[in-house]
């Protein structure tokens, strides 16, 4: 479903939502297992965006910062990649309590 305007069709709805009075922020989570945007293939993925804080993002982000008239952080984007980073140092890796943890990629639907 990439590059079909999900984005700009949700920074257009924050944009209604501010204009309505509502306060309105960003969330963005890509799916992908990389830790940021900055490891992914642009070819595949798109250029990425750099936020003030130096995260590597999606350009999504510059859409919504553009519409939303705020500045967003990296507490505003997430990865599966990252999130899973997070967990696995916080439970102190792979030989403790996250013997629990099961990954199994799979390119096909069952």
């Amino acid at each position: 479903m990439s590059g079909v305007g999900k984005g700009i069709a949700s920074a257009s709805i924050g944009k209604i939502l501010q204009s309505r009075g509502f306060e309105v922020t960003a969330l963005k989570i890509d799916p992908y297992v990389n830790v940021d945007a900055g490891t992914m293939n642009p070819t595949e993925h798109g250029e990425v965006f750099v936020l003030d804080d130096g995260t590597e993002c999606d350009q999504d982000m510059g859409n919504y910062e553009r519409f939303l008239g705020r500045d967003l952080s990296g507490a505003n984007y997430m990865t599966t990649g990252a999130s899973i980073k997070r967990s696995l140092s916080a439970s102190g890796g792979w030989n403790t309590a996250a013997n629990a943890w099961k990954w199994c990629p799979t390119s096909r639907l069952r």
